[in-house]
């Protein structure tokens, strides 16, 4: 009797064990089977720039459109990776008060544009030759 005991007690680890593992691997194939959805959609929705504004902090009279430029860079893709540095001002510093270093913190991008029917903004950012704007729909 006390080796059916051990027969059953094995039995009962082995279900177990075994149905641990089976939940493991509905898991995984349920991440992975929603992964495979995900990645396999297709996005028709496309970037269109409805507004890019370089604006000084010091004097927010000052202020340059960079519409134009930003939608010729974005316009069309589903993703841009868009330089907010002094190509958004035609290569001019529009509020050039103060020393050197310290002009280039003074001026923000705010840029504004659509995904289908869906509204985005990015900013205000420092305007940085060495920085990026990622906008994505």
């Amino acid at each position: 009797m006390a080796k059916m005991e051990g027969v059953n007690a094995m039995s009962i680890k082995t279900r177990l064990l075994l149905s641990a593992v089976m939940a493991l691997l509905v898991d995984v194939s349920l991440v992975k089977a929603q992964d495979a959805f995900v990645q396999g959609q297709s996005t028709d929705q496309k970037i269109k720039v409805t507004s890019c504004v370089v604006s000084s902090v010091r004097d927010k009279s000052i202020q340059q459109d960079c519409t134009s430029t930003a939608s010729k860079a974005c316009d069309g893709t589903p993703w841009c990776e868009l330089p907010i540095g002094l190509n958004l001002t035609d290569g001019k510093d529009i509020d050039p008060v103060g020393l050197p270093m310290t002009r280039r913190l003074g001026k923000v991008v705010i840029i504004q544009f659509e995904c289908g029917k869906t509204a985005e903004r990015r900013g205000p950012n420092p305007q940085n030759n060495n920085a990026t704007l990622i906008l994505a729909c």
